[in-house]
């Protein structure tokens, strides 16, 4: 393994460190508090995927849905030794994996994800996310752009 691959492992690991005690953290707090006009804090456990898309309070399409993901973190992790191999940058991938896999062990502990960051603005409100939703949508753009690049 060369330095960089291991540079961007270790960002991996403390990327999935941070998640894990912000989602730690929020749990803590209990009730909902604004952080300021474009801020707040909402706990919500999120049985679908990102911005609660496809979420649902029956078991069988939650546990359907957590196999898929499953089975996608896993053909990403091919997929990021296969770029590693011919050289290719990593980092998009690395990013989507990292915060997936956190999420994905939300699933399995907590039976949904753990978001409670909510950016609003008036009436205006973004679905509550967490560090590894932001993680994923940073790696989808980072494999957007390697993909423009070419």
């Amino acid at each position: 393994m060369n330095q960089k691959t291991a540079s961007l492992l270790c960002g991996s690991l403390l990327l999935f460190a941070i998640d894990r005690f912000t989602k730690a953290w929020a749990l803590s707090l209990g009730a909902e508090w604004v952080v300021n006009n474009y801020l707040s804090y909402g706990l919500v456990f999120n049985r679908g995927i990102n911005w609660g898309l496809f979420n649902s309070t029956e078991s069988l399409p939650f546990m359907l849905l957590t196999v898929a993901i499953g089975i996608v973190i896993t053909g990403l992790m091919i997929m990021a030794i296969g770029a590693a191999k011919e050289g290719k940058s990593i980092v998009g991938y690395l990013l989507i994996i990292t915060g997936a896999f956190s999420n994905f062990i939300d699933r399995l502990f907590y039976g949904g994800v753990i978001d409670f960051i909510v950016v609003w603005f008036g009436d205006w409100s973004w679905p509550a996310f967490n560090v590894a939703d932001a993680a994923i949508l940073l790696g989808i753009g980072f494999l957007i752009w390697d993909q423009l690049k070419r």
